[in-house]
């Protein structure tokens, strides 16, 4: 009996449920090397020469040089296709959300948190991080230095 109904569902599943656009997602080219699996995602309007610079310097006080990580200007409905593309073991986001339409992370700023084998830490946008010291300070306090073991 169980088998009837599980044969009389099967043609529900035949299908695709969701096929994603990934034209955009492969037309993205990161900056930087991908030795640490480290993947920093900024809003695109917010990475600029200044804000890159601060993001570099917070990054090489972590002890990592520009081959360690990508750096990926990003729109917010890019955010997950481009997680799945490059698999990373570790995400920085700037000013981007972990959210789509069918999934909400509902996680702090600053406060790093593993999901599916993934490390991740959500941040205020760039721009805003920079004329904030205490953001400053929160980013690297609660979040870059528990997240990569720093003391």
């Amino acid at each position: 009996m169980i088998d009837d109904n599980i044969a009389e569902l099967l043609h529900i599943y035949d299908q695709p449920v969701y096929l994603p656009d990934d034209s955009d997602v492969n037309n993205v080219i990161p900056k930087g090397g991908f030795r640490q699996h480290v993947l920093v995602m900024v809003q695109a309007e917010d990475l600029n020469a200044e804000n890159e610079m601060l993001l570099t310097k917070m990054l090489a006080a972590c002890q990592f040089d520009e081959q360690d990580y990508y750096i990926i200007k990003s729109q917010q409905e890019m955010v997950l296709p481009l997680i799945n593309r490059f698999s990373p073991d570790t995400v920085l986001l700037f000013g981007l959300a972990l959210n789509s339409a069918v999934f909400n992370s509902l996680k702090e700023k600053y406060e790093p948190f593993r999901f599916a084998g993934t490390k991740f830490l959500l941040c205020d946008s760039l721009t805003l991080i920079s004329n904030t010291p205490t953001l400053k300070s929160a980013l690297w306090t609660n979040g870059l230095k528990p997240l990569f073991n720093i003391n």
